[in-house]
């Protein structure tokens, strides 16, 4: 795990960004589950365990950082709704 944060630490530095405290803490809950396709939302609630303090907002802004950078793929769905008259 340690080899693959510090490769993201690399790409954001390259990019004129630091791994504060709360990118870290989204990384590492995105490492430990690499398998899972998570939402955003699933992210916020991992990384809330670890870390109490972090805010939503916070962690979608990390979240489209990492995918500006090219670190996550980013997929958003459309939900439709059913309406019966």
């Amino acid at each position: 795990m340690e080899e693959r944060l510090n490769r993201v630490k690399q790409q954001l530095q390259q990019s004129s960004y630091k791994l504060t405290p709360q990118r870290e803490a989204t990384v590492r809950v995105l490492i430990e589950n690499e398998k899972d396709h998570l939402s955003a939302e699933d992210v916020y609630l991992k990384v809330k365990d670890k870390a109490p303090e972090i805010g939503l907002a916070t962690v979608y802004r990390t979240l489209e950082l990492l995918a500006e950078l090219k670190v996550v793929d980013k997929l958003t769905l459309v939900m439709a709704s059913l309406v019966l008259i």
